[in-house]
Formats: C-alpha cells, sequence, structure tokens
C-alpha cells in the first residue's frame, strides 16, 4: 500500500500529470481498502451494452437520428460509403445545437447520464425527447469499430474533435483508465451541430436495409414540404433526413428521404390558391395517371352566381393524395405510409408560420372530409387520412383570421368558413378529376362509364379508315372524268399497259387485314377468358383441398391409434385380420397421400425459387402414387436417372407436384381404357445443357393426329361426363391438365411433347427443361 502512494504522489508531482497512470494507481489503492467496497466497471462492459441494447443494426442508426431530433437539429444528413462490404464508412452529420465541452464530457462521455431526466424537452423547439436510455453512443459502437466525433455549439468559434477507438474496451481491462483525445479544432464549415464519423462498420448496409431503418423513423418526420417563411420562426419547422451514398468518384447519391418515402407514393398532387382579388384557383397533377397540371377558376358560389371570395386573400393548399391500393405503391412501402398517414394526414393550417392547432390533428375535421365520407355521397377514397397537406395563411395584421382568446385555434369567422369551403371544394375537385382519370366512379349519382374494349376499338379505326378510303375514291374519280367518247373520224386512243396497283388498293387490303386479325383476335380472348374462368375454379378448389389436408391430419393421428387397438383386439381372429391388414394398407396409403400433398402446399407459401435436383422430386413421388397405382392394377416401375447433378433452372417445387400428378391422371385414364395390365415408367437424365423427363404408360396411345393437340385448353380425348358423374370426374376430364404443364415447362424455356415411345409402353411425354448452370 505504501509504494501504491508512493507512486501516486510521484505521479501528481510530475509537471505533466499522467491521469491514466493516476486512475490505474487510485483504483488499484481503493481495492486495498478492507473496511469498504466499491463497484468496478470492466472495460468489456462497452462491447456488451453495445450488443444488448441494441439489438438490431436499424435501430442502432435511428437512435443516431433521434439524437440530432433530441438537439433542435431540422435536417441529419447519413451518408454512407463503401457500404457494400464490411468496413465501410458512416457519417451522420445534424444542424443541432452542438455540444460544448462540458456537454460532452458530462453527457455523452459518461454512462447513465441524466441530463434527458434534467431536461425532458429540447431547448428551441420543446421537442419530447425520442432517444432512449441513453444508448446512442453505443450504438456506434454496434454500428462500427471506431468513432470520431466533431460537434460545435452556435456561439463557439471553434469546433470540439474526439476519437473513440471501440477496440480499446476489451474485457480485464479498467473502463476508468482508456483514454480518447479530446481536441479542439478550426470551426466547422457547417456551423453549429455535430457530425459522427463511423469507421469500419461491422455489417454490409444493403439499400433495403437502410430504408427499412428509415421507416423507424417514421414519428419523427414532419412531411410538410412547407414555404420559406414558414421555417423562419421557433415554431418547430419539422425535421428532414437524407440517406445518401458516395461513390469511388466522391459523388452522393440519394437513397431516401422524405420525398421518396412519402410524396413520391402519392397518387397525385393538389393544389390550390386565392390571390389578392379574391379569385380562386386550383389544380391537381399525377405523373402516373398522366394528368397533367390543370389550373381552373374556382370562385365563390353566390346563388348560382360565381362571385370572388368576399374574405379570403393569399392563400395557398397543397397536398399529397393517397389511395391504399397496393397496385399504386411502390413495393413495402404502403404500410408505412398508412401507418404515417394515420397519425399525421389532414391538413394543417400555417398563419404567419406558425402551425395553429388543433387543424390537421387526430380527430378534427375541419375540412368537412370525413364528413363528407359518412354522407357518401363522393364515392372515391378522401377522408383526412388519405391526405398530407397544409395551407398557409399570410394574414400579418390580422384582418382576416383572429385567433380565439386561448389562442388555440382561429375564430370561426366568415373568412374561415370561406377557408373551410375552398379548402373542401379544391380537394374534392382534386379526387373526382383523379377518379375520372382511373375510370371510377365520382359520385353516388354518376353513371359509370364503361370503356370499350380494345378489339372494339381497333375495328371502329379500321371501319373508319376504309370510309375514309371509300370517300377519297370517290373524290378522286370525281376530279379525273373519263375522257369522252372518240368521234368516228378521230383515231382510237393507243392502248396504255395496265396501270400498277393504287396506293389506295395497298391500304385497302392493309386495313381488311387488320379486321380479320382483330376478328381472331376476339375469338381468342374468348377462348382465353373460358379457360381463366375454369383456372380460376381449379384455383378456388386448391385452397379448398389445401385446408382439408390441414384438417385431415388430426384424424390421420386418431386412425393410427385406432389400428393399434384394434390389432390387438383382433388377434386370432383371422378372416377379421385379413380385412382389417386391407384396410390398415389403404389408411397408410392415405396418409402418404396426405403427407405428401401437405408438403406440396407447404412448399407454396413460399414465393421463391430455388434449382431442384430431379432425384428429389420423383423419388417422393414415386413413393406416395405406389399404393395407389397397386390398387389399380398398375405397376410402377423403379424410376431411372442417367448421371448426376440434375439440377433444373429455379423453379417452384409446387410446379413439379403439378405436372407429375397430371402425368400419372392421364396414364391411369389410359390405361383404365385400354383395360390391360398397367405399366409406368419414369425416365430422367441430361443432354447437353438440356434435362428430359420422360412418363411413359402402356395405355391406349395418343393417335398421331392428336399428339399436337393434347396440350392445347380444352382438348381431351375423353367422353363428356354425365350427369351422374362426381366433380372429381367432370375436373380431370375438361382438358386443361396438359395444358397447364405445357404452361410451367414453356414459362421455363422448356418444351413438352409426344415422344418416340419406350419399348414395352404406347405413349411417352418427354419434358425438356434448361439445365442449372450453377450446379
Amino acid at each position: 500500500m505504501q509504494i501504491i502512494k508512493g507512486s501516486i504522489r510521484a505521479a501528481l508531482q510530475e509537471e505533466k500529470l499522467d491521469h491514466s497512470k493516476i486512475i490505474n494507481l487510485s483504483s488499484e489503492l481503493a481495492s486495498l481498502d478492507e473496511s469498504t467496497v466499491r463497484f468496478s466497471v470492466d472495460a468489456g462492459i462497452i462491447n456488451r451494452l453495445g450488443k444488448e441494447l441494441v439489438g438490431r443494426a436499424e435501430t442502432a442508426l435511428s437512435e443516431l437520428v433521434k439524437n440530432g431530433y433530441d438537439s433542435d437539429a431540422t435536417t441529419v444528413t447519413l451518408v454512407f460509403k463503401n457500404n457494400n462490404q464490411i468496413g465501410g464508412t458512416l457519417t451522420v452529420t445534424d444542424n443541432g445545437n452542438g455540444m460544448t465541452q462540458q456537454q460532452l464530457v458530462n453527457g455523452f462521455m459518461r454512462l447513465s447520464s441524466t441530463d434527458k431526466i434534467h431536461h425532458p424537452k429540447s431547448p428551441i423547439y420543446k421537442r419530447t425527447r425520442a432517444g432512449k436510455k441513453g444508448i446512442g453512443r453505443f450504438a456506434t459502437q454496434r454500428l462500427g469499430a471506431k468513432l470520431t466525433i466533431v460537434t460545435q455549439t452556435a456561439t463557439a468559434t471553434e469546433a470540439i474533435q474526439v476519437t473513440i477507438d471501440w477496440d480499446k474496451f476489451v474485457t480485464d481491462s479498467n473502463l476508468l483508465a482508456i483514454e480518447s483525445k479530446i481536441e479542439i479544432i478550426p470551426a466547422r464549415a457547417e456551423g453549429k451541430g455535430t457530425a459522427l464519423i463511423i469507421e469500419g462498420l461491422r455489417e454490409v448496409w444493403s439499400d433495403t436495409a437502410i430504408k427499412r431503418a428509415y421507416r423507424y423513423l417514421a414519428e419523427l418526420l414532419q412531411p410538410y414540404p412547407l414555404s420559406p417563411q414558414l421555417t423562419q420562426s421557433e415554431n418547430d419547422p419539422g425535421f428532414r433526413v437524407d440517406i445518401q451514398q458516395q461513390d469511388a468518384q466522391g459523388k452522393l447519391h440519394l437513397i431516401i428521404n422524405e420525398q421518396r418515402a412519402y410524396f413520391d407514393q402519392a397518387l397525385a398532387v393538389i393544389e390550390g390558391y386565392v390571390d389578392e382579388k379574391g379569385v380562386g384557383f386550383w389544380a391537381v397533377e399525377s405523373q402516373s395517371l398522366g394528368i397533367a397540371q390543370e389550373v381552373q377558376a374556382l370562385t365563390k358560389a353566390d346563388g348560382g352566381i360565381e362571385t370572388p371570395f368576399d374574405h379570403l386573400r393569399n392563400i395557398h393548399l397543397k397536398a399529397y393524395y393517397f389511395i391504399f391500393e397496393s397496385g399504386l405503391f411502390a413495393p413495402n412501402t404502403i404500410t408505412a405510409v398508412r401507418e404515417t398517414l394515420k397519425e399525421q394526414g389532414g391538413v394543417r393550417i400555417y398563419r404567419n408560420g406558425f402551425r395553429v392547432l388543433p387543424y390537421g390533428e387526430q380527430d378534427d375535421d375541419w375540412t368537412g372530409l370525413d364528413s363528407s365520407v359518412r354522407r357518401n355521397v363522393v364515392i372515391p377514397p378522401h377522408g383526412n387520412n388519405n391526405f398530407l397537406g397544409f395551407v398557409e395563411l399570410v394574414d400579418s395584421e390580422g384582418r382576416q383570421f383572429d385567433e380565439t382568446a386561448s389562442r388555440e385555434k382561429l375564430v370561426e369567422n366568415l373568412a374561415f368558413q370561406e377557408l373551410s369551403d375552398f379548402t373542401y371544394r379544391t380537394l374534392i375537385g382534386g379526387v373526382l378529376r383523379v377518379a375520372a382519370s382511373r375510370n371510377r366512379k365520382g359520385t353516388a349519382g354518376e353513371k359509370r362509364k364503361t370503356p370499350p374494349k380494345p378489339t372494339e376499338t381497333i375495328k371502329d379505326a379500321a371501319k373508319d379508315a376504309l370510309d375514309a378510303i371509300e370517300t377519297m375514291r370517290r373524290d378522286s374519280a370525281a376530279a379525273n372524268p373519263p375522257p369522252d367518247s372518240p368521234s368516228p373520224n378521230t383515231a382510237p386512243p393507243i392502248a396504255s399497259p395496265t396501270p400498277p396497283v393504287s396506293s389506295l388498293d395497298v391500304f385497302t387490303n392493309a386495313v381488311k387485314a387488320i379486321i380479320g386479325a382483330n376478328t381472331q383476335q376476339e375469338q381468342q380472348n374468348t377462348k382465353l377468358i373460358e379457360e381463366i374462368n375454369q383456372l380460376r375454379v381449379l384455383a378456388g378448389l386448391g385452397l379448398v383441398i389445401g385446408q382439408f389436408v390441414h384438417e385431415i391430419k388430426t384424424y390421420v393421428t386418431s386412425f393410427n391409434l385406432d389400428i393399434q387397438a384394434l390389432t390387438l383386439l383382433l388377434t386370432g381372429n383371422e378372416e377379421a385380420a385379413t380385412v382389417f391388414a386391407r384396410f390398415s394398407r389403404n389408411i397408410q396409403a392415405f396418409s402418404t397421400y396426405r403427407s405428401y400433398f401437405e408438403r406440396t402446399i407447404s412448399d407454396n407459401v413460399s414465393r421463391e425459387l430455388e434449382p431442384l435436383e430431379l432425384r428429389e422430386l420423383i423419388n417422393p413421388f414415386i413413393t406416395t402414387i405406389i399404393p395407389d397405382a397397386e390398387k389399380s392394377g398398375i405397376t410402377v416401375l423403379a424410376p431411372v436417372f442417367e448421371g448426376y447433378d440434375l439440377f433444373t433452372v429455379p423453379m417452384h417445387r409446387s410446379e413439379w407436384a403439378s405436372i407429375l400428378f397430371n402425368f400419372y391422371s392421364n396414364a391411369k385414364k389410359a390405361i383404365h381404357q385400354a383395360e390391360v395390365a398397367g405399366k409406368i415408367f419414369v425416365k430422367c437424365g441430361k443432354v447437353g445443357n438440356l434435362l428430359y423427363v420422360e412418363f411413359s404408360d402402356n395405355g391406349n396411345g395418343i393417335p398421331v393426329e392428336h399428339q399436337d393437340q393434347v396440350f392445347d385448353a380444352f382438348f381431351t380425348t375423353s367422353q363428356p361426363a354425365s350427369r351422374q358423374a362426381t366433380f372429381r370426374e367432370e375436373l380431370t376430364g375438361m382438358g386443361l391438365g396438359l395444358k397447364i404443364v405445357r404452361d410451367i415447362v414453356e414459362s421455363y424455356r422448356g418444351t413438352i411433347f409426344v415422344a418416340l415411345s419406350t419399348p414395352g409402353f404406347s405413349t411417352t411425354l418427354r419434358i425438356q427443361i434448361p439445365l442449372n448452370p450453377k450446379k
């Protein structure tokens, strides 16, 4: 102990104090105190806190942005560099209040800081602190190996820089003894604010992960782009986040911001304004619907006479219009936008740069939009939650709009009533214009026009062209009459060569060809609609089968338990045992079928495609059909596989179940019609860059004249089903099975055809499909 005391005295007397040495010696001296104990902190706690408090990298990123929000920043910019590999760099820059050296030491560098307890609101905009548990500093450790902090307050003439190497915080080290250098550097070019430079990123950051992290910040973002004068007051001007990527040449590329996250998802933008004379205008624009900005006048409706507004002057309205249909949104964005509009949807009012509450808050309907929805006169979606909008009122002297005594809202005078009317009519005008462009019904009394079919449009245009050609012929004949008959004394004219076919004749033939092709197209469309209707029936049946397979699972378990019990009870009764053995085999076959289809349906839940090995497809299928085939008197030969690594291009496993069972059902039917001892044989292999599967049976065969037709929709060799036929018999005989197989195969650039029969078999269907080049 005396030696340690002497070392401390010597360290304190040195001209340049070694603070780390003094801290270590003091800690060691304190540990020798036998009368008291103290908590000590291992440096490894930083690593544990970073991983345990911040489980996901996206959460860590959002915590850093929240620190900017808490410091009254209006903008936070994140720049990723080399983020497509581990070891990249992330820079987080905000224009917030910055930190003094004391705030940095006692706040950021102090574990379990009490700053947010003593100051729950931000100093300028009085924001409720968004950061949680003071984990922002650990978020930087979670993200990267090294952190550099550069910060500056509004009144400072210089900036402060601290560099923290997180790899120094290792287990069995004293946390107090690990030092990070603090420096005073020239002032930041950006002025006040803080920059966090995180080097050595621990994970790869894809664009998808970055956009997912952005969605975590939805509750902080105020997606209302206001005019410049509205950002000059101390009323909270909002908060925006830009996330960018820096390429190898140093150029920045935007990944996401509120424009892309919210406004770009809007179906249309509706604007309106009232000029100094009280004349109003409105316009709607939609890039996706091809609506250019169409400006229309909007004045006060007074006894049927359109007049300027009496009290409205200098009003500007802008609203982003959303309809929540999945086809109208970019992938994976509709949920985030819907949740944001659920909280922030509506039209806000800003008077002379200040937000006026409660307009635009939840349950506030100053526009009358929600009331209109309840009346159900205007049909398209148009509630407050379908808009992100704002109205700017420029009324510096308070001549038009006065605040109530409580200063919580505007006096609902004549000017306010006109404002509400103008806002409602502008938005509804835009909504109805969008509905018309989408060919949707606008109002309850409107009769919706059914758009003409494309084939009808083509037919009408072709007929118009033919009429125009005939008119041109008549006009040409009138302008060039035939010469008069020659007199007897006039020499007969010299015969001219046969004139060439005129351009009008060529045009006429071309139009007639279009009409003929259009007629063929109508016939094909009729056939296609019939096919789609049948496929819809099959799709619905598939859902029912899926539910049945799932529900029957519990019954199969009960069957197996009953079989075990009956086996004991029937001991000694040979006749009953024989019947029961057959029953047991049938239950086992049923269970095998159920398991196969349950697995197929389970696979069908996933939409992802993957390379499939033919052995893994064919062998389970053969095992499944053998009990049923044997019951029908059919022998299923062992499949033959020629070659190894018979991997297909990425496909869906359930598609092969459809292919193989369609082959099997057709083979069973052919064998039954031939009345022979049936045989089925499957052979697989590869030739060049193609895989092949051959399915052979010894049924009644396919006539040569029908071999190209069997893959067409509704072609079948089965007899029409009788009135007493079961639903299954009707479905299996309607000629869609091989059509479905062909569609599947051709969608992967494969082919299917009737091949030369394998010796001993009457029919061989052959599939050829590309071999996976990566296997």
